[in-house]
């Protein structure tokens, strides 16, 4: 129970960043139509230099505010799916360790077959 909460507030984490991160990308895109058209307003006279130095400026800063926070999202999102898979990973390995279906009796030949067998990396079917 603790473990599904854990688990569904991570996805809900998960899915927050990943919002985030589109968000980012979006304003991203607009930034530099913005600069854009600052750029050919001031290249035909529509603002002065200081005017079009001050809002670039800005804009500028506001896109490399954001590209720090869109790395810092993409290391969390990694390390999310990274902790995702291995959980995957471990909860398979549990499941396929406790629903056992059937026990058989090894004798002693068997048993140590199946030792070597482990010791190789080999499982058994």
């Amino acid at each position: 129970m603790l473990a599904n909460q854990h688990e569904s507030q991570q996805e809900i984490q998960w899915k927050a960043a990943r919002k985030e991160r589109g968000q980012l990308e979006k304003r991203d895109i607009e930034l530099q139509t913005i600069i854009k058209k600052l750029y050919e307003d001031n290249a035909l006279g529509r603002i002065s230099n200081e005017q079009y130095a001050s809002l670039s400026r800005d804009f500028v800063e506001e896109q490399a505010q954001m590209k720090e926070r869109f790395k810092l999202l993409e290391e969390q999102l990694g390390q999310s799916e990274s902790k995702r898979e291995n959980s995957l990973r471990f909860l398979d390995a549990v499941r396929q360790y406790t629903n056992v279906k059937e026990l058989t009796k090894l004798n002693g030949t068997d048993r140590q077959s199946c030792c070597v067998r482990c010791r190789a990396g080999e499982r058994q079917a």
